[in-house]
């Protein structure tokens, strides 16, 4: 869950969530997680740079 994911600049097929703030990224086990690890790092850097703007 990114609290004010929807903020985050970029597309990211896997951030899910229609709402004004947040987003969430669902991993359903670790073979999915090696699938989308290298979005989810993406989406961490993307998170971390907008909240250091902040």
């Amino acid at each position: 869950m990114f609290h004010k994911g929807a903020l985050i600049p970029g597309v990211f097929p896997n951030l899910e969530g229609d709402g004004k703030e947040a987003r969430s990224f669902k991993i359903a086990n670790l073979d999915d997680l090696a699938h989308k690890e290298t979005e989810l790092r993406s989406i961490v850097r993307a998170w971390c740079d907008l909240r250091d703007e902040a």
